[in-house]
């Protein structure tokens, strides 16, 4: 059954393009907008209106598809698996259509990336033995010179490992992927949003470990730089753990 599944998602991809969103309508407004537009309109709207962002995923896939463009076909493969994700819906055909296309693919981002977004799933399932073997996969097939990729990896190692409450253990991950942030925020690289987002995973992981004053420590940071970029994304969230430390 497993090779009839690979068969139909690699031999006829638009059967999946039509599954994706029932009565699924690409509006004539999107359809002469060249792929940066719809990808930049997929950002936009991600994690804030998750029909839209699938609608603009199915049209990266078809996109690419009509285009034969790997690249264009990769994304929208790995964006609608990322919105099936978070509206808890089966992301898993469109995860493993990208591991099956991407297979014999040796750039920058493929194969590995696609058996991150397969671990997300899992993660998010709770099978996290699945998932951490998914990210074992990514990190094996990770390119040397993509940085970012492997530190997100790292990331999501720890995030697994504060679910299964091995925290000491999620600690060092954590530690690794903020310094990655901090570097390319002193080398005037920033990434505002996961800059502090790193520094909250360190004082939300250090409650954790009970260790309260450093936690307060990464808290005050992320506060003061937040207020530095402009950046309220996890303003709240880092006044909280800084609460429940001094209270604690």
């Amino acid at each position: 059954m497993k090779k009839i599944h690979l068969i139909v998602f690699t031999v006829f991809p638009f059967f999946i393009f039509s599954q994706s969103i029932k009565g699924l309508h690409i509006p004539d407004s999107l359809k002469n907008k060249n792929y940066k537009y719809i990808i930049d309109a997929y950002n936009k709207v991600f994690q804030i209106n998750n029909d839209k962002a699938e609608l603009f995923a199915n049209y990266i896939l078809i996109k690419g598809k009509q285009e034969n463009n790997k690249e264009i076909l990769f994304e929208g493969y790995y964006d609608i698996a990322r919105v099936k994700n978070l509206k808890n819906e089966n992301g898993h055909p469109f995860a493993d259509s990208l591991i099956a296309a991407s297979k014999n693919i040796n750039n920058n981002d493929y194969p590995a990336k696609s058996h991150i977004i397969k671990g997300i799933l899992f993660n998010n399932e709770g099978r996290y033995r699945d998932a951490l073997d998914e990210y074992t996969v990514a990190i094996n097939l990770n390119k040397d010179e993509n940085k970012e990729q492997f530190y997100y990896i790292k990331k999501l190692i720890a995030i697994l490992k504060t679910a299964t409450e091995e925290y000491e253990e999620a600690l060092p991950l954590f530690l690794q992927y903020y310094k990655y942030e901090q570097s390319k925020e002193k080398a005037g690289n920033a990434d505002a949003k996961n800059y502090i987002a790193s520094i909250f995973s360190l004082a939300n992981i250090y409650t954790k470990c009970k260790d309260y004053k450093k936690s307060v420590e990464f808290a005050d940071l992320g506060l003061a730089e937040c207020k530095k970029y402009n950046n309220y994304s996890n303003y709240s969230y880092l006044q909280m753990i800084k609460g429940i430390s001094l209270f604690i």
